[in-house]
């Protein structure tokens, strides 16, 4: 075999073997391309996350949300208590005004019908109402879930 011959066929045999190992190297490359972009969609997740804590952190500190204690059904927040040490049947204990409460209705309305709530826990443009006593041996307790202060789901009460 003539050098030149031989040199030829060297070189078309590394092109035959390189030639695979290019897309290869494509792929490779795109799939780092988008772990890369995911890797920053996760960190900018992160921070938003981290920013939405330290605005809830403040709220609590502030007073501005109650924090409900789910075993006990007491809360921390007294200012929502106002029909604390009022005779009878609070408004929100009645299923008739539960069923006054209708999808898409405000915050206002609703509070109007059902009474201050127990506790309230707020994120952004959640909101939700908590109702609940745990007097007299088991707890009756509901809820109003409202998103941008128009309620988006009802949980009426029920007896344990």
């Amino acid at each position: 075999m003539s050098p030149n011959l031989f040199r030829n066929v060297v070189a078309a045999t590394a092109c035959a073997l390189a030639i695979p190992a290019l897309p290869a190297r494509a792929d490779d490359s795109a799939r780092i391309n988008n772990l890369e972009s995911e890797i920053q969609r996760l960190r900018t997740q992160v921070a938003e996350q981290n920013r939405r804590i330290q605005r809830l952190e403040a709220m609590l500190e502030q007073g501005a949300v109650a924090v409900t204690d789910y075993k006990t059904g007491r809360h921390t927040d007294s200012a929502t208590s106002d029909n604390a040490g009022t005779e009878g049947p609070l408004p929100w204990q009645s299923p008739e005004a539960w069923q006054r409460i209708a999808i898409g209705m405000s915050q206002a309305e609703t509070i109007a019908i059902l009474g201050e709530p127990t506790a309230v826990e707020a994120v952004d443009n959640f909101m939700t109402l908590f109702y609940s006593d745990g007097a007299a041996g088991g707890e009756i307790s509901g809820h109003i879930n409202l998103k941008d202060n128009l309620v988006v789901a009802i949980k009426k009460p029920a007896s344990r």
